[in-house]
């Protein structure tokens, strides 16, 4: 990493409050989620509501640490940090989609792929941080999943999938404001709340699973 993004402290603080105000939402939803199945004999489902809830907090508890911190050694450690947990947290995004809804050889494809991209994305991260344009390497990674759309579609209801592509959009559109950050003051703090967003639909896109696959499941 050759140098620091040049962000004003009123700048770096809203980075901080966007992304810190959703840990506890994170955890609230998670909680409720994993709480609702509690009683139903899937432990593969709610492993995977929980690890989109633990890489979503992380993710988002990383980017807080890292806009709120001043010094420059644990500025840099954290924006490693940051970076890194984003390939993580996309990942678990997916996880419990697929152990809700596509316990089969094409989503556990996903998962494979997506585990492979993490580890190789973050050692490319760690090695070409300023190389690697992370924007574009993130949404690569999500996107790149609707090439087998046609396999696993018929394991999700339309909400869900729409819920989840509202999802998608959001964290799309969020990653132009991050390409546009050098260019105008608080770009970076937009790209935040469009990443919010997403991460709300893609909350509710989890709600509706979880209800839908409650049915499905013994008590």
């Amino acid at each position: 990493m050759k140098s620091l993004p040049d962000r004003s402290h009123r700048e770096e603080l809203a980075n901080c409050i966007t992304h810190a105000i959703m840990i506890p939402v994170g955890i609230a939803i998670t909680s409720y989620l994993v709480y609702c199945r509690w009683e139903f004999d899937d432990p593969i489902g709610k492993f995977g509501l929980i690890i989109f809830g633990i890489t979503f907090s992380l993710m988002m508890l990383n980017s807080s640490v890292y806009h709120y911190a001043s010094d420059l050694f644990w500025k840099r450690f954290f924006r490693y940090i940051d970076h890194f947990s984003i390939f993580i947290q996309i990942t678990g995004a997916f996880t419990p989609c697929v152990l809700l809804c596509a316990k089969n050889i094409y989503g556990y494809g996903i998962l494979a792929y997506l585990v492979t991209f993490t580890i190789i994305g973050i050692i490319s991260k760690y090695f070409f941080f300023d190389k690697v344009f992370g924007g574009f390497v993130y949404l690569t990674m999500g996107w790149s999943t609707i090439l087998i759309y046609q396999k696993i579609k018929s394991y999700f209801a339309t909400q869900e999938l729409l819920w989840f592509l509202y999802a998608g959009i959001c964290y799309s559109i969020g990653a132009a404001f991050y390409a546009l950050q050098k260019s105008r003051e608080f770009m970076h703090t937009v790209f935040h709340l469009f990443t919010d967003i997403g991460a709300l639909c893609h909350f509710y896109c989890l709600y509706m699973m979880n209800i839908r696959t409650m049915q499905e499941v013994p008590i």
